[in-house]
This record gives C-alpha cells, structure tokens and sequence, in this order.
C-alpha cells in the first residue's frame, strides 16, 4: 500500500523516478533523476591556484561569511566602525548594486563599514579589523589631499580617465586614460569614502 501510494504521487513528478520494491530492512528502494546541481556546485567553485583540483568557497559565500562576522562585531561595545579586507571579486558582492550586504549592514548595525579590495588576498581569505571611527578610518583611508604617490594606471574609467589602486584603495586618475600600464607620478585632490581622485604631475 505504500508503494503504490509512493507511486501514484510520484505521476506528477516530472523528475523520472523508478521504484525498486522494500529491503528485508523495510527500506524502499528507488532511483531518481539527477535534474539540479549539487548544493557543493552552487556554494563552492574550482580554485584557481590548484585548477580546479581542489574546491574554494564561491565569493557570495565568502561574502556571506564576512557579513556574519560584521555582525557579530557589532555586538561589541568598543567597536564603532568595522574595515573589510578582502579579494576585489568579493568586495563587489559587497558593495555591489545587485547585493549590497555593507548598505543592509550599516543599516542594520549602525556601524560604519568599510571595505577595502586587494588582489593580493586569495579570494577566500578576508581580514577584518574594528576599532574606533577614527582608528578605522585611517587604515581604510591611506590617502590624504595633496599626498603625491606613483601608482600604475591599471585600467580606464570612462573615456578620459584612468584607475590605480594604493594599499587596496581605489584612485580615479584624473585625464590619465591614455596612460594605462604605465606608472604616473599622481597629486591626491580628493579623498572620499570609497576612493580618491588625484591628476596627473608627471608620467613615465
């Protein structure tokens, strides 16, 4: 009776399922159609230092994992602001449009968070560092007006302007497009929350 039971609700299955009769344990045996991935498929991905050999966490998951954390430094009564470092993949899961787990974060905690995104960290491995509001932002902030640096323009932003990056801290290049792969001598002349802007003194 079971069995025919099981088998009448599996008619409007549309995943293919055969029955094979009970074990001498009472166990009813069946085979069913694989149709969806493997939760290790969706939450795991081939890692890129091994090629695909060994299995590292999928950057949402890794940026689910640092949320959990944030919170859980938020409970802490000395800690007024929270610095992420983290791979650049992982910092946008953060604080990109589509998930933005720092905006739901701040709201939710009432904490000011910081992200920093470094190519140098695997993009499995992050680092969190919480302090003071003023401690905090000086190690997220590493740049100051009129700091003159040399950075390498690594990339475009729109048609006239470049991208560099310092300490994971993003610089917006003023009038630098044509320049990148070359390293520039560069003036900070604006420092804001999630970068800086800087022109040009003098190129290679």
């Amino acid at each position: 009776a079971v069995a025919d039971k099981l088998r009448q609700s599996l008619g409007d299955d549309k995943t293919r399922t055969s029955l094979f009769g009970f074990t001498q344990l009472g166990l009813l045996e069946l085979t069913r159609q694989k149709s969806k991935k493997l939760l290790a498929d969706i939450l795991d991905v081939p890692c890129p230092a091994c090629r695909g050999i060994g299995r590292v966490p999928a950057d949402e998951t890794v940026a689910l994992q640092i949320a959990a954390e944030v919170y859980s430094l938020a409970r802490e009564e000395d800690v007024e602001a929270i610095l992420v470092k983290c791979h650049q993949a992982v910092g946008v899961r953060l604080t990109g449009a589509k998930t933005g787990h720092i905006t739901v974060l701040e709201q939710e905690t009432g904490k000011t968070v910081y992200v920093r995104s470094d190519q140098c960290f695997p993009r499995h491995q992050y680092e969190l560092v919480s302090g003071s509001k003023k401690r905090v932002k000086e190690q997220a902030c590493p740049l100051r007006v009129g700091d003159r640096i040399r950075a390498t323009i690594e990339a475009e932003q729109g048609k006239k302007d470049g991208l560099a990056t310092v300490n994971g801290f993003v610089v917006k290049c003023l009038r630098c497009s044509s320049l990148v792969g070359s390293t520039a001598e560069l003036e900070i002349v604006k420092v804001g929350r999630d970068g800086a802007q800087a022109r040009l003194v003098s190129e290679d």
